[in-house]
């Protein structure tokens, strides 16, 4: 059986501060939470898991201790070419730890939901793994945050 993992309530899928951690400790990286930038060039501000756990505060990770070190300045955006702009992306790409782009059925985070439990899943997000049968295509659909899994199939419009 594969095994998924899910949002099972509206808001959309997130992992808490806990389960990222945990996430990238199973795969040998660090783990930094900072205050999250809200304007192109803000200084990224160090939180402690404990911080980035409660919920007043939004939060990004990196694989680095400092980012304000090492990913360039983006205060000047809109003045900024294409192609720098597209420098700067994939800086930070390859520093954070975008848990959006993570594969649902990798197996480090099907494990780290069922270690975790409810404290895997972030605000708004209810986290469960679903067993499909091996043999299924499958993607992830999804209304206003509430995901589910269905067989992937034609449809024309």
């Amino acid at each position: 059986m594969q095994k998924i993992v899910i949002n099972t309530q509206h808001g959309g899928f997130s992992l808490s501060a806990a389960g990222l951690k945990r996430w990238a400790e199973l795969n040998g990286k660090e783990c930094y939470f900072f205050k999250a930038a809200y304007s192109f060039g803000d200084a990224y501000v160090p939180l402690s898991l404990e911080q980035a756990t409660e919920e007043k505060y939004f939060w990004s990770a990196f694989t680095i201790p400092n980012p304000n070190e090492v990913l360039p300045d983006t205060s000047n955006w809109h003045e900024m070419t294409e192609e720098e702009r597209q420098k700067a992306n994939g800086e930070y790409a390859e520093y954070s730890l975008n848990q959006r782009s993570m594969k649902r059925d990798d197996p480090t985070l099907v494990q780290v939901v069922k270690e975790l439990k409810k404290k895997a899943s972030g605000v708004c997000a209810t986290l469960k793994v679903v067993s499909i049968p091996d043999d299924v295509k499958w993607e992830i659909e999804e209304y206003d945050g509430l995901e589910w899994i269905a067989e992937v199939h034609r449809t024309w419009s």
